[in-house]
């Protein structure tokens, strides 16, 4: 029977979605065994670090990640069901050959040496529940009543039947996550929900609320970006992906706001002038000597005053013809462009032609407050 207590929450970029999963788990039951799950990478650790500190007192909170839960919490106990001779030593990230993408049996999975395929952990996970009718999700009902899920936008496919099977346990679960900074995944093989994962996945939350087997939250007031780069954030994606418009909380004012297009030869300058972070696709774009510079992969967790987003050709086809982009750099844009509090300035080869051309191309924004200007040097 479905567990109607669990919660899909879906938050946008500076919402304080960490902060919320802290005072969900802070206001449990004191009695409750409670287990928080993320998928980190770099700035995204700090977060998990930082949420485990402040729970520490409760005693009664493990925290890991969902790549060794997977393979320590459901697949290393139960393997043998599935099969008989299989050992595991551990995981490897590489990414299998061809060979072993095609086979079926447990070379698909597990290496000579005993290594589970970090690309396969998540299907090895499905099939050891089901070889097992559901032996490591009794188990796991046994160790905890509440179950937290976080960065769930950059979970696979077949991570979400393992979470399918947690929401008709007898755990509670929570899931946290925004689909729009959906830039990295568990999986790049998994073709399971292929056209519900990522970005899509509110389609795949909404199925589950009318299933019965959770209910749907909303997250969309920031606390990170002011309403004119939350707005423009928010105009990044088609509106008929059905996103909620996010709404600031942000009360702290600047002397330097707004939406700038700089030249990218005064990069230095204008991230000196405002101790700016430089955030591009990666290190092939040359910035100068910068105060600070990460790549669109690394920028995830953070929040700076001023950012200077460094545009590629289909940012800059976006800004020019409202052609939008393909779906991954969509969202690494969507992740640079939410880490400014007050400024946003998007590096172009040519800022006037480019805000002529964009001024034609998005009329629509000048209605709803997104106004773009050239930077002009200081004096």
């Amino acid at each position: 029977m479905a567990n109607t207590g669990n919660n899909v929450i879906v938050a946008v970029a500076g919402a304080g979605k960490t902060e919320e999963v802290t005072r969900l788990i802070l206001n449990e039951d004191g009695k409750k065994r409670i287990c928080f799950l993320t998928y980190t990478r770099r700035n995204q650790r700090e977060e998990a670090d930082r949420l485990a500190a402040k729970t520490a007192s409760l005693g009664k909170v493990d925290v890991m990640g969902w790549i060794a839960f997977l393979l320590n919490e459901i697949v290393r106990p139960y393997i043998r069901v599935l099969f008989c001779d299989a050992k595991i030593e551990g995981l490897t990230k590489r990414r299998p050959p061809e060979y072993v993408q095609r086979a079926t049996g447990v070379g698909r999975f597990i290496t000579s040496t005993g290594n589970v395929w970090a690309e396969h952990l998540p299907q090895l996970a499905v099939k050891v529940i089901e070889a097992s009718k559901g032996a490591p999700i009794r188990r796991l009902e046994s160790i905890y009543d509440s179950i937290y899920i976080d960065e769930a936008q950059d979970l696979c496919g077949n991570d979400y039947v393992v979470i399918e099977h947690l929401f008709r346990s007898n755990i509670k679960v929570y899931l946290v996550a925004d689909p729009r900074q959906s830039s990295i995944t568990t999986s790049t093989l998994d073709k399971k929900y292929k056209n519900k994962i990522g970005v899509n996945l509110l389609a795949l939350y909404r199925d589950y609320e009318r299933r019965g087997i959770c209910s749907l939250q909303s997250m969309n007031k920031t606390h990170r970006c002011s309403q004119v780069l939350a707005t423009f954030s928010d105009s990044l994606f088609p509106p008929l992906m059905g996103f909620e418009k996010t709404l600031s909380a942000l009360t702290e004012r600047n002397e330097h706001e707004g939406l700038f297009l700089i030249s990218k030869k005064q990069i230095e300058e204008y991230a000196s002038s405002y101790s700016a972070t430089v955030l591009r696709w990666d290190k092939r774009a040359k910035v100068g000597n910068v105060p600070e510079v990460a790549n669109f992969g690394e920028c995830k967790g953070m929040t700076r005053n001023h950012v200077v987003v460094v545009s590629t050709k289909p940012i800059q086809q976006f800004l020019m013809e409202a052609k939008y982009l393909e779906v991954n750099s969509m969202c690494k844009f969507y992740v640079a462009s939410t880490r400014a509090k007050h400024s946003l300035a998007i590096a172009v080869d040519n800022p006037k032609a480019t805000l002529d051309k964009l001024r034609m191309a998005h009329p629509e924004w000048l209605d709803k407050g997104i106004e773009f200007s050239v930077w002009e040097r200081l004096k």
